[in-house]
């Protein structure tokens, strides 16, 4: 769609009452992942390679969606961004735009077809360290 027929549509309808960001939400781009085929070890261990990345996937793999604005991070957007933009083209995360927001999924299925037992090693990687009791042998 041109520049030019994009601002004649958000004329008309600003004319018949709509609100201006109206009709960003309907042209709202979603997101590029990459093909199965495109997904490579070296881009998945670099993206699983930063802690902030890994307690992204985390938090999303503990549901089965999430909006990225429910991890707390405790980073700036921007930096957050990047971070979400890094995991999904690596092939880890789908966004999925729902309105102004984005949910994300793990792509488990694919993931796993293509590195098998990576991601649940990951994943148990950083599950919290029950230390066990040590006892000392007898002599």
């Amino acid at each position: 769609m041109s520049n030019g027929l994009l601002k004649f549509i958000v004329r008309i309808l600003a004319n018949i009452g709509f609100r201006a960001t109206f009709p960003l939400l309907f042209l709202m781009r979603s997101p590029l992942h990459p093909a199965k085929n495109q997904i490579t070890l070296p881009n998945v261990l670099f993206a699983l390679s930063d802690p902030t990345r890994l307690r992204i996937v985390r938090a999303v793999a503990d549901q089965e969606q999430i909006n990225c604005c429910d991890i707390p991070l405790n980073i700036s957007k921007s930096t957050a961004s990047r971070h979400f933009r890094v995991l999904r083209e690596a092939g880890i995360l789908r966004m999925e735009p729902h309105g102004v927001v984005c949910f994300n999924s793990l792509r488990r299925q694919e993931l796993d077809e293509l590195f098998p037992g990576l991601l649940d090693s990951v994943l148990q990687a950083l599950e919290p360290v029950r230390h066990r009791k040590r006892t000392l042998a007898k002599r």
